[in-house]
């Protein structure tokens, strides 16, 4: 397997990707084992009942799958029907390589799914025939139609419906209708979703264009017309849905070892003394024909006719015999009958077992096998490497969804032609190196082939026994009387003991998971790594070349700094618990490299130039939000906490593992059975002897305001309770206040909630009142921080850093259609919901910033007079005339400390005044910023830094802060408690039990 794995350039052809995706229970590691067993790497019998996959202990206890396994198969394609022979012989290769990886199903383990899609072409998707299409089989439906893979449905456990339910074959077969019209709907729900957004941004035409074309007319006849169809009916779906005359779709019963599909029965049946081809029951066995036993023909009418369908009578009545008599009855006489029947080959043994499935599975292994059936469909239905689409290429191409293809660079831009090709190379080719490193996974390093306990030769026992033999003429000599130490040896092996230990101290590798979509990587070979924010139109050939002068780690990069070049020293083949070495992996192929600990942290990109873009999953919806604090029971293991924890970080896709601003190191994990695994994990990272504490979940509150009620507890209006104190309060000011000050605090009115603060040397005066975001505004942010952070990110970094007109056209114009459409969409419906809470109508034009962390529900909003601050949602900028309203007064000193003032924003919106958590829902207005003192000029100039109160920056920073929490504190203060909603789904049939 080796050779075939590594070595040819035509065996991208014979190579498959597959991954399994199901809810969890319905199938998935059965499956996978029933495969194993198809090449030899676990018996039958034990197919279902050793899950070799799930290597982990909790796993097996467990009885769920936690992490993504991958295994390589050899399937050699076999079809009986002799029709077509010769055509398959010329157009596909005899032998096939199969990648196939296993992947989680319960939903706090999803992460590890969007790994397997990233590497493979296609999937099973298992559906339980009993419990329908559950949340999870939504997800991996959805996952597998955003990544671009080709799914293969598996209807699993219909033995269930024969046994448990016992149901005739006509509600068999009508039950299955249903399961299969439900995934479709499904799939069509996906299909319609994407097809109306995509004719939606292609529109040309607008609302303005259309008000064009129709203001010569009278205001009576004008009248828009939309034309609901919108182009569905016109977009080619034969592929889109699962339907088994197209061969992607299996009936299948795991843990019976049987399946097959519409062509594989076919095949069977034109066997027998029906006297049909297989190529007119491969079109005819599924769907409304019947078998007319009179005249000896398949006609179509089945349900109007109330005759069986042609899947009952020739498919399900034959499995419903076979069930009744090897199962529900035992009759033994019918079970050796059935089998002469079929031509199997029974043996007594078989049928007179105690375990009643014996016999049942032989017969089905030799009559309709499951792997047979499951690795044809991947030969037929999954493409092959090199007939990866141009769509799936410009997706992985483009890791941020905001750029545009054809905006990256044209040494980025020709790696599209590798990547379609899928081409191995020479030693002496160009073809680039671009390798995807999907996760990283702990091992153990005496599980390692090259540290693996091997058989002793000859020549290493010798020397073995002359050491021996030394230590012992040694020892004697010092002996008295010439009496041997018979401890010597003894001694000698805790030496060797002690010696192991010192060199396994480190017992734990980690190992990419990876898949090679263009060259050949070889052991021996540099390459560049590259993170997942690397962007190529950032590389110059200086930096290249201080790359190629360097053998910087990730610990020796900067911040602002992303690759790194490492030379590859292991390669190893994936094969479940086990691994193989190898010296080189060809393109097309999944495989696993050692020695990355250094340069990876969770995923990452290889490539023989550092122009490749950085091959980064966007489509994971596991958040981790279970967020425990970890912390040694001595304080002097924390540095070896530490470590653990790093390596954990690396070892898990869904763990986040982070430092808060407390100090507490923190373990935020996607559900509880997440979090068991995590402190699992831990405790292997970690000496025997150290322990440590896990704190209680902590519950994650946010700090908010509300708008201030109208009535006290006695239904007493509050707010002539407020003029009467608020006089009476001025009138005891005015007795301690000067002239100067009376001028400053004319302009404020105390019932707004306006706070007034001044920078500590006085030179600085703000004005600001917070307010409640309306329900529905949060609820829109929240959906949208991802959009948002875009956003903010090119605010920061491209406008704010260079006001120049032309260079903002050119980085505006790297936008995806789609994302500005996404940000149009987000603007108009901003606008429309503060219209409509009663707030100013250019209040999205007036959003500053958005907080904490550039992406949260909190904005703060410009309300100064002459202050033209960059605007959030700044779509496109096609020309200098749309620049004006960006228009800055460079005398104005209020420009040069823009980014200490949303600073001193972000700061307050991280922790509230309440008890230090983050902000929700809350809008900070500001009213003024005035510097007092006309002399601005080199703020930061050394005599000014040596002002007792700091630069000036840093005190706009603290007093932004100290006066957004005071205005947060003049309203009505609140605490939100998270709530955990879910989404219950049962049958029909349990609804009032």
């Amino acid at each position: 397997m080796t050779d075939t794995y590594a070595n040819s350039e035509s065996t991208c052809r014979h190579v498959r990707n597959i991954c399994v995706l199901a809810h969890v229970d319905h199938g998935k590691t059965t499956l996978v084992d029933s495969l194993l067993a198809s090449n030899g790497i676990i018996t039958q019998r034990m197919a279902g009942k050793l899950r070799y996959m799930d290597s982990r202990l909790d796993e097996q206890e467990r009885g769920i799958t936690m992490k993504c396994s991958s295994i390589s198969l050899v399937y050699e394609y076999k079809d009986c029907d002799t029709e077509n022979k010769t055509e398959l012989v010329n157009n596909r290769p005899s032998k096939y390589l199969i990648n196939v990886i296993d992947s989680p199903g319960h939903v706090d383990f999803f992460g590890e799914v969007s790994t397997a899609l990233r590497v493979c072409d296609g999937c099973f998707i298992l559906v339980d025939v009993i419990e329908g299409i559950c949340s999870q089989t939504r997800t991996a439906l959805q996952h597998a139609w955003l990544a671009r893979v080709r799914p293969i449905l598996v209807l699993n456990k219909i033995d269930r419906l024969f046994i448990e339910r016992q149901l005739s074959p006509l509600d068999i077969y009508i039950h299955l209708t249903q399961t299969l019209e439900q995934v479709n709907a499904f799939v069509g729900e996906l299909f319609a979703s994407e097809v109306l957004g995509k004719i939606s941004t292609s529109s040309s035409m607008n609302q303005s264009e259309i008000d064009d074309q129709l203001g010569n007319l009278d205001l009576n006849r004008k009248q828009v017309f939309y034309d609901w169809s919108s182009g569905l009916d016109d977009v080619d779906d034969d592929d889109v849905y699962f339907s088994p005359e197209n061969g992607n779709v299996i009936f299948a019963s795991a843990i019976d070892g049987w399946g097959f599909t519409i062509a594989d029965f076919a095949t069977v049946l034109s066997k027998s003394k029906l006297g049909f081809s297989a190529n007119v029951l491969k079109k005819t066995l599924w769907g409304d024909y019947y078998l007319n036993v009179k005249e000896k023909r398949i006609q179509k009418g089945a349900q109007s006719k109330a005759k069986k369908p042609l899947f009952v009578s020739l498919v399900l009545e034959n499995l419903s015999k076979v069930y009744e008599k090897f199962i529900l009855k035992r009759d033994k006489i019918e079970m050796a009958k059935i089998a002469e029947m079929l031509n199997i080959k029974l043996t007594p043994r078989d049928i007179n077992h105690s375990d009643h499935k014996t016999a049942l599975i032989q017969l089905f292994s030799q009559w309709i096998p499951l792997p047979n059936a499951l690795l044809k469909a991947v030969c037929d239905v999954v493409p092959c490497p090199s007939e990866i689409s141009d769509e799936r290429v410009e997706r992985i191409m483009c890791s941020n969804d905001t750029c545009r293809f054809d905006s990256l660079p044209k040494e980025t831009q020709v790696l599209k032609d590798s990547f379609l090709k899928c081409q191995a190379k020479s030693k002496n080719s160009t073809i680039p190196l671009i390798v995807c490193i999907s996760k990283m996974f702990a091992f153990e390093r005496n599980l390692l082939p090259q540290f693996r306990t091997r058989p002793l030769t000859q020549e290493e026992i010798k020397e073995r026994r002359e050491k021996i033999k030394t230590e012992r003429k040694i020892h004697s000599d010092s002996t008295v009387n010439g009496e041997i130490d018979t401890n010597s040896e003894d001694r000698v092996n805790e030496e060797v003991e002690e010696e192991g230990a010192m060199k396994t101290d480190q017992n734990t590798v980690f190992i990419g998971f990876a898949r090679v979509f263009s060259g050949i990587l070889r052991r021996g070979d540099w390459v560049y790594v590259l993170g997942p924010k690397h962007d190529p139109k950032k590389m110059t050939n200086e930096m290249i070349d201080q790359i190629n002068a360097s053998n910087a780690s990730l610990i020796d990069l900067r911040s602002d700094q992303h690759v790194t070049r490492v030379q590859i020293n292991d390669l190893y083949l994936l094969m479940g618990r086990d691994m193989q070495l190898v010296e080189e992996v060809s393109a097309g192929h999944i495989c696993g490299i050692g020695s990355l600990e250094s340069h990876v942290i969770k995923s990452a990109t290889l490539s023989s130039t550092p122009y490749c873009p950085s091959l980064v999953d966007h489509y994971s919806n596991s958040i981790p939000i279970l967020r425990v604090a970890v912390e040694p029971c001595k304080p002097s293991d924390m540095p070896l906490l530490i470590n653990a924890l790093r390596m954990l970080n690396q070892a898990d896709a869904c763990v986040d593992v982070k430092i808060q601003e407390t100090g507490e190191h923190v373990i935020i994990a996607t559900g509880e059975v997440h979090l068991e695994r995590c402190k699992v994990d831990l405790i292997s990272f970690l000496p025997e002897d150290i322990e440590f504490n896990i704190s209680e979940p902590i519950v994650p509150f946010r700090e908010t305001i509300i708008e201030p009620p109208k009535v006290d507890m006695l239904n007493e209006n509050i707010s002539e309770q407020k003029i009467i104190v608020t006089s009476m309060n001025q009138k005891f000011a005015s007795l301690n206040t000067t002239e100067s000050d009376k001028s400053q605090s004319n302009t404020l009115q105390p019932s707004s909630g306006i706070i007034e603060q001044f920078t500590p040397n006085k030179k600085v005066r703000f004005h600001i009142c917070a307010k409640p975001l309306p329900s529905n505004v949060i609820e829109t942010m929240e959906s949208n921080q991802n959009l948002l952070l875009e956003l903010m990110q090119f605010q920061r970094k491209n406008v704010m850093q260079n006001t120049n007109t032309n260079y903002l056209i050119d980085s505006c114009a790297t936008f995806t259609k789609d994302f500005c459409n996404s940000i149009h969409a987000l603007r108009t419906k901003l606008e429309t919901q503060f219209k409509e809470a009663g707030w100013p109508e250019d209040t999205v034009d007036q959003i500053w910033s958005v907080g904490p962390k550039f992406s949260g529900t909190n904005l703060l909003i410009n309300r100064l007079d002459q202050f033209n601050h960059q605007s959030c949602f700044l779509e496109k900028v096609e020309s200098k005339f749309e620049m004006k309203k960006m228009e800055r007064n460079v005398n104005d000193p209020r420009y040069q400390f823009e980014n200490s003032f949303i600073n001193g924003f972000q700061l307050c919106t991280q922790a509230g005044p309440l008890c230090d958590e983050p902000m929700m829902g809350v809008a900070f207005i500001v009213h003024q910023w005035q510097h007092i003192t006309e002399d601005t000029t080199n703020v930061d100039s050394p005599a000014n830094i040596s002002d007792p109160f700091g630069p000036l920056s840093g005190q706009i920073m603290s007093t932004i802060k100290e006066c957004c929490r005071l205005a947060f504190q003049a309203q009505p203060q609140r605490l939100m408690a998270a709530m955990f909603s879910c989404i219950i789904q049962i049958n029909s049939d349990a609804l009032g039990r």
